[in-house]
């Protein structure tokens, strides 16, 4: 069993250099989900990677700031002057409409509770 945990910390560092090896080869950002809004998909604990280079659509997990803060959530619409964004544990949308500029790029790789 202990030689399970190790082997399991293991691996979970080697995703990690991993991550951070594309990040810094392709301009991706890295990402760790401090919050359960998007769970089950990506509990707390989550990391996902960032790309910068690709716009959102409807379904996408994307990354954005709002109030200087960056959140990371699923757009669900747009209303005509940005798009409309839900956390998939969360029962209502967003109190706010995000716009292009606002937003940091959308997810290219997802592993739910690393650790």
């Amino acid at each position: 069993m202990k030689r399970r945990k190790q082997a399991e910390k293991g691996n979970g560092l080697t995703v990690c250099i991993l991550l951070l090896a594309l990040a810094f080869s392709f301009s991706t950002r890295i990402c760790y989900l401090k919050t359960g809004s998007m769970a089950p998909a990506y509990p707390a604990g989550s990391v996902i990677v960032i790309s910068p280079f690709l716009g959102p659509r409807e379904g996408d997990v994307c990354a954005y700031r709002h109030n200087g803060m960056t959140v990371i959530h699923r757009v669900v619409g747009t209303d005509g002057t940005g798009y409309i964004f839900k956390g998939d544990a969360n029962n209502t949308a967003d109190p706010y409409t995000v716009t292009e500029d606002e937003i940091e790029g959308r997810m290219i790789i997802g592993l739910p509770s690393l650790f």
